[in-house]
């Protein structure tokens, strides 16, 4: 459409398949699907003409994961459920998660694709997979879970272990780490190894408890798509009264009788009474 000011309404575009324009000859943007070609002549007497044309795109456009291109080369869904099509029928190729591929014959011998969602149920220690279409195993020692490795309980005596990035979870023996080590995603301890931190968490090794002369910074960091807590160590930044903070930014405790102090052995003002 375009405004004719002469008569103050909106008209259509001449140009076929034109969906804005500026005069009834011209064509600034096509349909979806079509493109503007420009064809430039020269008449005998030196006159310059611009005639404008909507042409049909022949590269197939790039759609979405859930979409098709149909045969006017343009994006359309796919049905419901389905998370990959084939171009031109809409033909679906694999389901979504939680839905099943399902055929059918039709009354002219037809065959019918449809994503139906999944009513399988399985046996505990079993999952459904959908690429598969069949119940397969958890990880071991685990009773319920969505895939192999994203277990949701464990057998008694397990703990349940995600990894650092909540994308995956299994069962592991409780922990039998030392105060100052953690359980590690692949069953071994580690030494918690920030500084001033005294018992980290197991999976990750972000700190837990700090020691004295620490506090302890908690917060959420993510990058888009995941999202995970942290938390360290962080001297603070003076000691109370009877200590004083050696070169690892701990605070210590000054010698018997000593209210300040700058290391254990120099005292700057005793206690009252000595």
């Amino acid at each position: 459409m375009y405004m004719d000011y002469e008569q103050n309404v909106s008209m259509p575009c001449g140009v076929e398949n034109c969906e804005e324009c500026y005069d009834a000859h011209s064509c600034d943007f096509c349909y979806e699907g079509f493109h503007v070609v420009t064809n430039e002549t020269t008449t005998d007497n030196g006159e310059f003409f611009v005639d404008y044309f909507c042409e049909q795109n022949t590269e197939p456009p790039t759609c979405l994961e859930n979409e098709y291109v149909g045969e006017d080369n343009l994006c359309y869904p796919c049905e419901f459920g389905c998370q990959q099509c084939f171009d031109y029928d809409g033909v679906c190729e694999f389901c979504e998660q939680g839905f099943e591929l399902m055929t059918e014959t039709m009354a002219d011998g037809s065959t019918y694709v449809f994503c139906q969602e999944t009513t399988t149920t399985c046996d505990v220690g079993l999952f459904y997979d959908i690429d598969f279409n069949e119940c397969r195993p958890c990880a071991d020692g685990c009773m319920d879970c969505s895939a192999h490795h994203l277990c949701h309980e464990c057998v008694t005596g397990l703990e349940l272990q995600w990894t650092t990035d909540q994308t995956e979870a299994w069962c592991v023996e409780p922990s039998t780490c030392l105060e100052t080590e953690y359980l590690g995603g692949d069953g071994n301890c580690y030494p918690c190894d920030m500084d001033g931190c005294l018992k980290c968490y197991d999976g990750d090794g972000q700190c837990e408890i700090c020691a004295d002369g620490f506090d302890i910074i908690t917060g959420t960091e993510t990058d888009g798509e995941f999202t995970w807590d942290y938390s360290y160590c962080q001297p603070l930044q003076g000691c109370d009264w009877g200590l004083y903070m050696d070169e690892t930014g701990v605070c210590q405790p000054c010698s018997y009788g000593c209210m300040d102090c700058v290391d254990a052995f120099t005292c700057n003002e005793c206690e009252f009474g000595f």
